[in-house]
């Protein structure tokens, strides 16, 4: 069986990431013309010609600065790590006579299972002179995909509209006056309540950070304290337990950052010329995201024979999870996850309708776009006349098991493109599995955590497994309802029920994979009990 370790780790990392440096490689628009397009469409967006780019750098603000001292204009950086250049990033502020509009570019090279990945997005915001967000346009492209995520403020909501294969999905998301979006806009937000004099106390405010990529509202606390250099600032911003550290001017402007990407990886955030940032060479770090985001833990000999496992959990808050749930209990710290048998019944689609409470796993979101024709269409074909839960579920498992090529996929997990393209890691696998079975009628919820495995998977030049590895490793898969139970089911890895060393950790699907940032690095796991079928 070919192994799919889960890029879950990887995306809270481009979560850290992306709010502070959206990360694309574009030349920015002359000012004229991003504020005529922000001003006629509600953000701007091009790519445009190097002549171009030096009148963009050249133009002058249509009106005096409001807010941002010397953010008018454009700024660049060189992103460090471990003596290499990781990535580079640019943002700049321009001022219309309406708005303010916001434009950020990166791009950054990582190395995942063996692979270097180049990771590209963009992001242009259009602010009023509140600093109020009235509408975003935002890009990731890899080298396997390509989203693009847009959103206009209409009666305090944000309409937010997602193309990615093809294929537009749209909802609204309530916003809040405290919503930033970007590291720019939360220097301002700092910045907006005044400077700290030198050896007074920090002054501190709390933000919700919207992060695009993952459609989700994250609490933010900001600390402003004064430098021990002269006219510099300390600006700290803490949430789901990471840390990033700004040294920032008087004016707001950017003159270093420090941030570490979980577990371990430091990246250095330092300014550049235009001319340097251009001929900037980036290599990927030899730090594997994937090798590095592993949990240790001792080799376990046939671990699909487990019927039980007992570990002993530290380094993190029981209480942020919900460790004790399907399949898992909890004492003290004494985590036990059991193996449930396979159902010797099951009912059949119709024995649901009037069961309200399961409509949540029934419906579609973003990334599972249940009424989507070509989702509609595949979960008929697959099915046939079958009306049985529980077979139903089997088919869809095996489809999608049999069907996708298993290998890191970077990208916004979606089932459209994941059903496009057959190939993905597990999330890619969980989310086509979920769309499908829940057009199919079968109640499912995606489930993120870990899994333990004895070796992992190289797919650079040579793909082979990497031996002397054991640990666990975060993944993704599944449960379903047959009428009467939950059942878990690993389309990835083939097992039905999933084994003993899946431990779940986060209930739901992209949007709830940033709680996972402060517990990369942090979480370990001992073991306590093993317990196989063949000692019952």
């Amino acid at each position: 069986m070919r192994s799919s370790f889960s890029r879950t780790a990887f995306r809270s990392v481009l979560c850290l990431c992306v709010f502070l440096y959206p990360l694309t490689f574009w030349e920015p628009m002359a000012a004229d013309e991003a504020a005529s397009k922000a001003n006629s469409e509600g953000t701007s967006q091009t790519s445009v010609s190097s002549e171009k780019s030096q009148q963009a750098s050249e133009a002058q603000p249509k009106s005096s600065p409001r807010f941002f001292g010397s953010h008018q204009g454009q700024r660049h950086f060189q992103l460090r790590s471990e003596n290499q250049t990781i990535g580079k990033a640019a943002y700049r502020w321009i001022e219309t006579e309406e708005n303010f509009i916001l434009e950020e570019e990166s791009q950054i090279k990582v190395t995942m299972m063996g692979m270097v990945q180049r990771i590209q997005t963009r992001v242009a915001l259009v602010l009023d002179f509140d600093r109020r967000i009235q509408s975003f346009d935002y890009m990731l492209r890899t080298g396997d995909s390509e989203a693009r995520i847009k959103g206009r403020r209409q009666a305090g909501k944000l309409r937010v509209e997602k193309d990615q294969a093809n294929s537009r999905q749209s909802l609204d998301i309530e916003v809040s006056e405290s919503i930033v979006i970007g590291g720019p806009m939360i220097r301002l937000a700092a910045l907006s309540q005044g400077l700290p004099p030198a050896g007074k106390e920090v002054k501190e405010m709390q933000v919700l950070m919207f992060e695009p990529s993952q459609l989700a509202v994250v609490p933010m606390k900001v600390q402003l304290r004064s430098s021990s250099q002269a006219g510099q600032f300390d600006l700290t911003l803490r949430y789901e337990g990471q840390e990033i550290h700004n040294r920032i001017s008087r004016d707001g402007n950017l003159l270093e950052e420090r941030m570490m990407i979980p577990p371990s990886l430091p990246v250095v955030a330092t300014p550049l010329e235009p001319k340097a940032y251009e001929n900037l060479n980036i290599v990927a770090s030899n730090f594997d995201l994937v090798e590095a985001s592993r949990v240790a833990f001792p080799t376990i000999p046939n671990p699909k024979e487990l019927r039980s496992l007992k570990v002993r959990v530290s380094g993190v808050n029981l209480n942020d999870f919900n460790f004790a749930r399907h399949r898992q209990s909890l004492e003290g710290d004494l985590l036990e996850i059991r193996v449930e048998e396979i159902p010797d019944r099951s009912a059949p689609v119709q024995s649901l309708v009037g069961r309200n409470d399961l409509s949540a796993y029934l419906q579609g979101d973003f990334f599972i776009p249940v009424q989507h024709p070509d989702i509609q269409r595949k979960a008929r074909e697959i099915v046939g006349a079958e009306s049985d839960l529980w077979k139903r579920a089997r088919r869809i498992h095996d489809f999608v098991y049999q069907s996708l090529d298993k290998r890191p996929y970077i990208s916004l997990p979606d089932a459209i493109e994941t059903l496009q393209s057959r190939e993905g890691d597990c999330n890619e696998h969980a989310v086509l599995f979920t769309a499908l079975a829940r057009a199919a009628g079968v109640p499912t919820r995606m489930v993120i955590g870990l899994v333990h495995s004895n070796t992992t998977m190289s797919f650079g030049d040579n793909s082979r497994p990497v031996e002397n590895r054991p640990g666990f490793y975060y993944h993704a898969w599944v449960e379903v309802f047959n009428g009467y139970e939950w059942i878990s089911m690993d389309p990835t890895w083939n097992q039905i029920p999933a084994g003993a060393t899946h431990i779940a950790l986060i209930e739901g699907s992209a949007a709830e994979q940033v709680k996972l940032v402060g517990l990369v690095g942090n979480l370990e796991l001992s073991l306590v009990e093993i317990q196989r079928k063949s000692n019952l």
